[in-house]
C-alpha cells in the first residue's frame, strides 16, 4: 500500500503528496516535495523506501538539519506512521497510510 505525506507550513497551507519509492524534500522545483523558503536547502532531506519492503526512512542531506518528532537526525532514520518530520521550524511532513 502507498504512503501519503501531508505537508503543513504552519501558516495557511496544507498539501498532500503520494510518496514515491524515492523522494527529495527541498526548495528546487525538481524536488517532489518542494518548499518555497530560501532557508530550506536546495536538496534538504530524502525519504526513501527500504528495498523489498513498504517501510520508509528519512535521511538529512542538508547543513541546517532535519528533525523527526522534534529530535535532530544525523543518520538514516526509520519512519513510522504519524512521525512528525520538521524541516526548520515552519514545515512539517506527516507520513501516513493511504486510505
Amino acid at each position: 500500500m502507498g504512503k501519503l505525506a501531508i505537508l503543513h507550513n504552519n501558516i495557511d497551507k496544507t498539501r498532500n503528496y503520494v510518496l514515491r519509492r524515492e523522494n527529495v524534500l527541498g526548495r528546487l522545483p525538481e524536488c517532489n516535495i518542494c518548499f518555497d523558503d530560501q532557508r530550506v536547502s536546495r536538496h534538504h532531506a530524502r525519504i526513501a523506501a527500504v528495498p523489498g519492503t513498504d517501510h520508509y526512512y528519512i535521511e538529512d542531506i542538508s547543513a541546517r538539519g532535519t528533525y523527526v518528532n522534534f529530535r535532530r537526525i544525523r543518520a538514516r532514520h526509520p519512519l513510522k506512521e504519524a512521525d512528525r518530520i520538521c524541516v526548520l521550524t515552519f514545515h512539517n511532513v506527516h507520513p501516513v497510510e493511504l486510505v
